[in-house]
């Protein structure tokens, strides 16, 4: 870690801390993730690495390399000087459609892992991870859209086994304050569906809803060609 000037923390969370630091020699900015040495580097940690190092995808953050300390294992990658999207919703309290679609659009074309949980993984059933991937995206769609998680008991929002129930269930509603279109509660309500069989793909939500443009749909069909 000598090439590198640690400059600041920048996030934490149950595996670590997040570092943003400076490359001494080219100048360049980069987060390090620092995970203590020991119990918590496992079979799980080596996988994300691995699988970070193979993903190249203008919308996923850069892996740059992997550095021990005497202390901790060092996950260098690129920094995103925007931060995380939920802390832009945070500020924002939550997105107009034309906002929400843009970056709604950058997730679909980027994501790989499921970043909400799906009723089918939730059961422990098999599933397709491409088609869990559709109900995360939809989450976050909503979050944006709204500012507030879809599958929380708006009285009890803390209460994690009502969160399951509820995402079961698939029980969720649009407050009143909110004013969307009919095509984009009708797109959401073609995400959230409890039978992962006749969930939309992703490529039928963007062939079938106008909530998205023409631009939109040539970025997609150029990620899937």
């Amino acid at each position: 870690m000598e090439r590198y000037e640690i400059l600041k923390d920048i996030g934490s969370g149950n595996f670590g801390v997040a570092k943003l630091v400076r490359d001494k020699q080219s100048g360049e900015l980069f987060a390090v993730k620092y995970i203590e040495r020991g119990p918590k580097i496992d079979e799980h940690v080596e996988r994300e690495i691995m699988n970070h190092r193979s993903l190249k995808h203008p919308n996923i953050i850069r892996f740059k390399e992997v550095l021990l300390t005497p202390t901790h294992l060092a996950i260098v990658m690129e920094y995103a000087a925007g931060g995380e999207l939920f802390e832009r919703i945070c500020n924002a309290g939550r997105f107009s459609e034309d906002e929400a679609s843009f970056f709604f659009q950058q997730l679909i074309s980027g994501v790989r892992t499921p970043a909400y949980i799906a009723p089918e993984v939730l059961s422990k059933k098999e599933y397709d991870g491409k088609i869990a991937d559709v109900w995360s995206c939809g989450v976050t769609l909503y979050v944006m859209l709204v500012g507030a998680y879809p599958f929380e008991d708006p009285e009890d929002p803390r209460n994690f086994r009502k969160t399951i129930q509820r995402i079961l269930s698939v029980h969720y509603s649009i407050p009143d304050y909110v004013r969307l279109s009919k095509d984009c509660k009708h797109l959401l309500s073609r995400i959230f569906v409890a039978d992962p069989e006749k969930v939309h793909t992703i490529f039928n939500i963007f062939t079938s809803s106008s909530v998205f443009n023409s631009v939109l749909h040539m970025t997609l069909n150029r990620n899937l060609s």
